[in-house]
């Protein structure tokens, strides 16, 4: 059942502990129902959690941390249902996850997009607003004992910000890394921060002129 999972190999924790990881896409379901692969419900969750703690893995990346389900409309209550319903059922699994930072809402983002998301970028204007669900995301699920979401059974300590991002420009990114960088840090110091994941590393790619070819980290 996880043989076609992706592993995932990031160094993100200090030397001597490996993370080695599935991604699981569990967090992958605001794709207004396209994604026949999608796996929605609590108990997908619960089967694909406990399968990851059974072959020993003990690490899951995922879709944990997505401004636009916390925020779909500007200025409403922050909604933390699913993220604390995945963070509880990972913890009860005993498994360790790298947050995924990804989705924006349309209200934030650069250019239209009637899907009400965009896997880009916010707008530059909109600072303010990132940094402050940025804070009260990380804040929740740190286990300070300040703002922390119930049932907790451990804390989140490992964050992506974007994946693929080479779709949007270079100089954006790094923008908006230091922007997560530091509001993730401000929020809980314990954190660790990655980058987001490349889709073909070493590849320049014609739809994509500010993609990952070798120069990309260099720019960046």
């Amino acid at each position: 059942m996880l043989s076609g999972l992706a592993s995932l190999a990031v160094a993100c924790q200090p030397t001597g502990s490996d993370w080695i990881g599935l991604n699981l896409q569990l967090g992958h379901t605001d794709y207004a129902g396209h994604w026949e692969s999608a796996k929605p419900t609590a108990t997908d969750r619960e089967i694909y959690f406990g399968l990851a703690a059974e072959v020993g893995v003990g690490h899951v990346r995922d879709l944990f941390m997505s401004w636009y389900r916390a925020e779909p409309r500007q200025g409403q209550p922050y909604d933390f249902t699913f993220s604390d319903a995945m963070a509880q059922q990972a913890g009860q699994a005993n498994l360790d996850l790298l947050g995924l930072c990804w989705m924006v809402p349309a209200w934030a983002a650069e250019g239209a997009s009637p899907a009400g998301w965009s896997f880009g970028v916010p707008r530059r204007d909109q600072v303010d607003a990132f940094v402050r669900f940025v804070t009260a995301f990380v804040e929740r699920y740190d286990m300070d004992g300040w703002h922390d979401a119930p049932r907790l059974k451990r804390p989140i300590r490992y964050y992506e910000f974007m994946h693929k991002m080479e779709d949007v420009p270079v100089a954006d990114y790094a923008f908006w890394l230091q922007h997560f960088y530091r509001a993730v840090k401000a929020a809980d110091p314990k954190a660790h921060i990655v980058l987001g994941g490349l889709s073909s590393p070493g590849f320049r790619m014609i739809q994509r002129p500010d993609g990952d070819y070798p120069t990309y980290f260099d720019r960046l």
